[in-house]
């Protein structure tokens, strides 16, 4: 028996305000990031991404790793290319990217979107799809919490 494929993407609820948050706090916090040499090492996108703001301006996001690997993989994600003998990244990117170590000055109150149990807490219908496509999902997360 099949299961059913799973329904749209679940938006915020109208009483998220009213919920109690899954947060966890993290003291001495310390991330890898992979960026465009553009941009500063703390470089808080408002423009484009999966959960910047839906308005294009009224906050910022920043794409943090706990390992190098994790930032690797936001940094050349969308870059990366498949041949016959695997999968590769062009030199080109690679020079236009660079990784480095980010640090807070403070501990930080987060917002814990990695465990069920988490998503569960702020809505019976919230899954992992919201970092999926469509971004406009994703965007409208972000500004409501």
């Amino acid at each position: 028996m099949e299961s059913a494929p799973p329904g749209p993407y679940p938006e915020p609820p109208a009483d998220l305000t009213e919920r109690l948050l899954p947060l966890r706090e993290v003291v001495n916090p310390a991330w890898y990031r992979g960026h465009q040499q553009a941009h500063p090492p703390r470089h808080f996108n408002q423009t484009s991404g999966r959960f910047a703001a839906p308005d294009g301006q009224s906050f910022g996001v920043l794409y943090v790793g706990e390992d190098e690997f994790a930032a690797f993989i936001e940094a050349f994600n969308q870059g990366v290319g498949s041949t016959p003998l695997g999968l590769f990244v062009s030199e080109s990117l690679l020079a236009s990217r660079c990784h480095c170590l980010v640090s807070a000055t403070r501990a930080l109150r987060l917002v814990d979107l990695t465990s069920g149990a988490a998503l569960k807490r702020l809505s019976a219908a919230t899954d992992s799809r919201i970092g999926d496509r469509p971004h406009v999902v994703s965007q409208l997360w972000a500004a409501a919490l």
